[in-house]
């Protein structure tokens, strides 16, 4: 025995270092995820996560010079033709999965080809397999993602096994020398000199994402030990000790530091891991794989042949239940992501919905927005969100308890922010009304503000969802979130909508059979203060109880024939955003998912059952190969191809089926502000009073961010700071529109230093003269005794051409009207004056002045939608007069 333990020893150290080079490259491959996605902060050097890859790939070539070992891909080394394969199969998945889904493709069909190719050299031969492994752990931590990503959304209290682990923090944190206790909680009390801290056991600050993904990929590469089980549990116990020593640590720096980021900051997240990869034992070596590899596609039921017979020279020769391997891994994967990503396309509905005004004493829908009354009740409502509706749908108010009778005929029940409890009896009401096919919308917000969550969370727990009391906001900077759906396999109430900013939404807890319709990235969420304004938090004191990383914010489930989506953020809704790029997207996706009626309901879990006997046929034949593997990657993209397009196709926006006002704001060429990403910021030229006014008047504004479609129709079209030359091409095409009876209006002040609006002009006949102002008083406008300065930036534009319909004090015109063809131009000269710094916010309450300025939008608005056969100056009793006449 003393003769053998060195030998074992020698064979121990041997193991242990290509565990070391495994775990770090399995590590470092789960950690560029957090990278890839920006899963908690936005985009830095995109070479970053390709960096981490890139080390991951090295410290497997090292291994594979110290041990060659090509598991699980050693069957792809021949024959050679599966060269092109590989590179077929994996082109065919990067053009179909969006990127960075498909980053592993690429170092995939790489290796794959290497291996086919490299026969006997073995220095290729090790390299190409190295780069095989890496590119197919990285395909399969992005086939596990979308499932971790949606359990992390859903989970981030733990319930007992969070309080249980609490009192093992507090326990390590004392034994540091802290004052920490245990709260029922789940959370940990510390006492630091200066502070109170609650610290909360959560989800994300336990196991976060890339530790998951190493699991996963670790409890893999365990699958091949002689001993799997026992494996399994040492690497699980190894993996939860160490994720809670891991908790300790950082929790300790952050208390030092005072600052939460390091639960989330990248490389911390990276670095951190690394000690984790070195805890754990690759398996014992089994069998050489020259040895124990069978022939492409072959599985242990095949007949044993002479080594002459087994030469693979084509599917005939192998036994039928061979031959149904590659047509089982490629229904399987097909199969599997049908499971995931078909959206029943159902059966339109008539389209009659119904506003719940009952109980709901917020977000009204029955104040008006006109241009008399000004306050902020009649901009923070839903009076154009209804009003927009009735263009698309038979839309009624009801103003009753919700029960059967009022349900009645109704396809679509929209439940906005409760003010008062739901009665036992429309809580039954609205279920049945779910149950027996109708479609419910339910609008929440933020922080339980006036009790809504509470309200709406009896109905919701029905549904196995719960809004939570909560205040999301972009982790990285606490402002507002910004949403980017993703490419492929977005669900149909968001399929159509841009880049949403969010106001600012709460949480959903939802069962996980309910689809993530927009799962939010990046985000913290700020648990209600019911000693702040709207219960936000107070951020003047530093937030330790905070949860972060992923959120449900729109939630979708099919319950009996009918449908329930869940939306966390009225404001969106109200009439100072509604029209902001997104939010009509998202408002007609969300009503036209909801008013389809089931047709197949059956093929998502028919497709999963059949996936999974599929998967279960693959593990009993011990099926593998090059065959296998393409067939698996082929089937995954064509099934997830056919499923995008298919609920693209199915869900496309609904058509109005009433003419719509529409005024165009031309995004392409123009350089003003809206808040459609983002809010205003110092130096930005902020339109969107003037944009939310035009509502007054009736039209509907929209964002268009293409020129050409703004020249589709005859929708007035209006343009604001243009920063750069239409073409000679898109020129000709504006006139041509213009002429056919068009109307257009050019708003620009002089501290645009471009010279696209003095062109554009001058096509019409029209010219912008600018001056140097020597002060603000040399060039004014007054109005009902309000002084307006026409001087910005030091300089002063003036029109020539055309009709004035507006004049300085000075006489000067910076209004004009001209008539082409059977068309219509319009041009002012005072842009600044219609900017938010002047007009005021959404919620102003103006003077006489500032209303006498607003009649000037709202009969140019009316002139351009052709709700008045005379231009505004051809109307002195509703027009503004010539100044300084009308100030007087």
């Amino acid at each position: 025995m003393s003769k053998s333990s060195p030998n074992r020893r020698t064979a121990s150290a041997i193991s242990y270092h290509p565990s070391i080079l495994t775990g770090t490259a399995l590590a470092l491959v789960s950690s560029s995820w957090v990278f890839f996605l920006q899963l908690y902060l936005p985009p830095g050097a995109p070479f970053l996560p390709w960096a981490l890859v890139g080390a991951a790939f090295a410290l497997l070539a090292v291994r594979a010079f110290f041990r060659e070992d090509l598991f699980p891909l050693a069957s792809l080394r021949r024959p050679a033709w599966t060269a092109a394969l590989g590179l077929a199969v994996c082109a065919v998945g990067f053009a179909v999965f969006p990127y960075p889904y498909s980053a592993g493709l690429v170092p995939l069909g790489l290796g794959w080809a290497g291996l086919a190719l490299a026969g006997r050299w073995t220095v290729p031969r090790r390299l190409s397999g190295a780069l095989a492994q890496t590119g197919l752990a990285l395909a399969v931590s992005a086939a596990a993602l979308p499932l971790l990503l949606g359990w992390a959304a859903r989970t981030h209290e733990l319930g007992f096994p969070g309080r249980l682990l609490a009192h093992l923090l507090a326990g390590m944190l004392r034994a540091a020398g802290h004052a920490a206790e245990a709260l029922p909680s789940g959370a940990v009390f510390l006492r630091t000199y200066d502070d109170y801290l609650t610290l909360p056991v959560t989800a994300e600050r336990l196991l976060p994402l890339p530790m998951l993904l190493f699991a996963l990929l670790w409890s893999l590469w365990l699958l091949r030990s002689r001993g799997r089980l026992e494996s399994l549990v040492r690497f699980w116990a190894i993996l939860l000790g160490f994720a809670l020593l891991r908790l300790a640590g950082l929790t300790l720096v952050v208390v030092q530091r005072v600052d939460l980021a390091w639960f989330w900051q990248p490389w911390v997240l990276t670095l951190s891991l690394l000690p984790l990869a070195w805890l754990v034992r690759e398996p014992a070596r089994q069998a050489s794989s020259a040895a124990t590899e069978k022939p492409v596609g072959q599985t242990f039921l095949s007949v044993k042949k002479s080594s002459a017979s087994t030469r693979q020279t084509g599917m005939s020769d192998l036994p039928l239940l061979s031959k149904l391997v590659p047509a089982l891994g490629f229904l399987g994967a097909a199969l599997a992501v049908i499971a995931f990503t078909f959206h029943d396309p159902g059966a339109s509905k008539s389209g009659r919905l119904l506003i719940n005004e009952h109980g709901s004493d917020w977000e009204w829908t029955t104040d008006t927005l006109n241009t008399e009354i000004y306050n902020e009740k009649t901009t923070y409502n839903f009076w154009c969100l209804a009003r927009y509706l009735e263009y698309y749908y038979d839309l009624r108010t009801n103003h009753e308890p919700l029960s059967p009778q009022v349900l009645e005929g109704v396809d679509v029940l929209v439940l906005k922010i409760p003010t008062q409890p739901y009665a036992p009896e429309e809580i039954e009401a609205v279920v049945d009304f779910v149950r027996r096919g109708g479609g419910l919308w339910v609008i929440g917000d933020h922080t339980n503000v006036f009790g809504s969550s509470t309200f709406f969370n009896p109905l919701l727990r029905r549904f196995g969802c719960n809004l939570d009391y909560s205040s999301t906001h972009d982790l990285a900077s606490g402002n507002l979130s910004l949403y980017r759906r993703p490419e492929r396999f977005a669900h149909p109430s968001v399929v159509n909508m841009p880049d949403y900013l969010f106001a600012t939404s709460c949480a959903i807890r939802a069962p996980l059979t309910a689809d993530a319709a927009i799962l939010g990235y990046g985000l913290r969420a700020d648990h209600l203060d019911y000693s702040q304004k709207n219960f936000f938090a107070n951020r003047d004191r530093k937030q330790f109880g905070i949860h972060f990383g992923l959120f449900l914010q729109q939630a979708a489930l099919r319950y009996g024939k009918g449908r329930l989506l869940i939306y966390t953020d009225s404001t969106c809704f109200s009439n100072f955003f509604i029209f902001l790029r997104g939010k009509p997207e998202l408002v007609l996706g969300s009503l036209e998912w909801l008013n389809r009626s089931p047709r197949y309901a059956w093929v998502r879990p028919l497709a999963l059952v059949l996936a999974l006997i599929c998967l279960a046929a693959l593990v009993l034949l011990k099926a593998r190969g090059p065959l296998l593997l393409a067939a698996l990657i082929l089937g995954a993209a064509l099934a997830g191809w056919a499923s995008d397009r298919a609920a693209r196709s199915a869900y496309p926006l609904p058509e109005n089926v009433r003419p719509v006002p529409w005024v165009n704001f031309e995004r392409d060429h123009c350089r003003y502000f809206l808040p459609t990403l983002r809010l205003a910021q110092d130096g930005d030229k902020d339109y969107l009073t003037f944009f939310v006014w035009t509502q007054r008047v009736g039209a509907v504004p929209r964002e268009v961010y293409r020129f050409e479609d703004c020249l589709e129709g005859r929708d007035p079209l209006v343009m604001m700071e243009p920063g750069t030359d239409l073409d000679a091409g898109e020129n000709a095409a504006l006139r041509r529109w213009v002429e056919e009876g068009g109307r257009l209006l050019v708003i620009n002040s002089a501290d645009n230093a471009s010279a696209a609006p003095h062109r554009l002009l001058e096509s019409f006949g029209l010219r912008l003269k600018t001056t140097v102002g020597s002060a603000d008083s040399s060039h004014t406008l007054t109005l009902a005794g309000r002084f307006f300065p026409l001087v910005v930036g030091g300089r002063f534009s003036s029109l020539h051409g055309g009709r004035a319909f507006l004049e300085s004090d000075q006489r000067e015109v910076i209004g004009v009207v001209k008539e082409v063809g059977k068309g219509k131009v319009y041009a002012l000269s005072c842009g600044h004056l219609f900017r938010n710094s002047s007009m005021g916010q959404t919620a102003v309450i103006p003077d006489e002045g500032l209303k006498e300025f607003y009649k000037i939008e709202f009969r140019l608005i009316r002139d351009l939608l052709g709700w008045e056969t005379e231009p505004p100056g051809g109307q002195p009793d509703q027009a503004v007069a010539a100044a300084p006449r009308s100030a007087q």
